[in-house]
């Protein structure tokens, strides 16, 4: 793609001079400190599959995307959209956004702020960026059926519910953390707008948002039952949620798609083993 460098040449995008960051690369072009429009502002941005921008926001610049090639997602304002090349996206001062590129291949676009905006003092990330808890999407891996419960279960749990839609749709607003604890095994999922993105084998030191609990009947029960018992379970008392209940309640559906989806790969595992 041509555009223009700060001297009013036409280059080729790549051969702007890059900032490099974590996984992405941002060209600027057409800069007003460089002799650009003093009206806009325009970046040519590269992203490595899995890595995405950090999610931030410009309190007195709009901001808008043309999206050259490969595909993702589109985090604004509450909302998430997936974009392929030549889709144009625009996003009004104080509203929080972010770019993940979700394919293979190198995502790319064009970024143009107005008024221009000051990078400086404008450019507000709201948690500290960290591409692996993040940014990082969890990309579909080739997985020998694994013993329920172990990390590796639960890495295979996360890809098929990151790639379930009412998942990704139930849990777009969520910037938080579960532990299931089946007996005392613990493994914690961090969510983060609409995906599992870190699955660990113990809570972290800040633990989490909330927890549900059962011992290994209970998990059992839930994983070979015909249909998804978990709501019984929880009347019965053979799961416990504890911390922010508040939040469990909201992530009700979530909750519901994960243990579905876990009770479906628990028995599909179970027919491979027996075969």
């Amino acid at each position: 793609m041509k555009i223009l460098d700060a001297n009013n040449a036409v280059v080729s995008g790549p051969e702007l001079t890059g900032e490099t960051f974590p996984g992405y690369v941002l060209r600027r072009a057409l800069d007003p400190e460089r002799g650009g429009s003093a009206t806009f502002r325009m970046s040519y941005v590269t992203i490595e599959p899995g890595i995405g921008t950090p999610r931030h926001v410009h309190n007195h610049s709009d901001e808008a995307w043309y999206i050259v090639s490969g595909v993702g997602v589109f985090h604004a304002g509450g909302h998430t959209t997936a974009i392929r090349p030549h889709d144009l996206l625009f996003a009004q001062q104080g509203v929080i956004h972010q770019l993940v590129n979700t394919g293979g291949q190198i995502l790319t676009y064009v970024a143009i702020t107005s008024p221009p905006c000051d990078f400086e003092r404008d450019n507000l990330i709201v948690e500290p960026f960290d591409p692996l808890s993040h940014t990082v999407v969890n990309r579909p891996r080739e997985r020998q059926p694994t013993l329920f419960p172990s990390l590796d279960w639960f890495e295979a749990l996360a890809d098929e519910v990151n790639a379930d839609l009412a998942f990704n749709q139930a849990t777009e607003l969520f910037d938080g953390a579960l532990t299931l604890a089946v007996g005392s095994a613990k493994f914690w999922l961090k969510v983060f707008m609409g995906r599992v993105i870190r699955v660990l084998r113990e809570p972290p030191p800040f633990g989490s948002t909330f927890s549900i609990t059962g011992d290994e009947a209970a998990w059992h029960a839930l994983l070979t039952s015909s249909r998804n018992n978990y709501r019984r379970l929880i009347a019965e008392g053979r799961f416990v949620v504890d911390g922010n209940t508040l939040e469990g309640m909201r992530m009700t559906k979530a909750v519901n798609i994960l243990l579905e989806t876990a009770r479906r790969l628990f028995q599909e595992q179970q027919t491979c083993n027996v075969q």
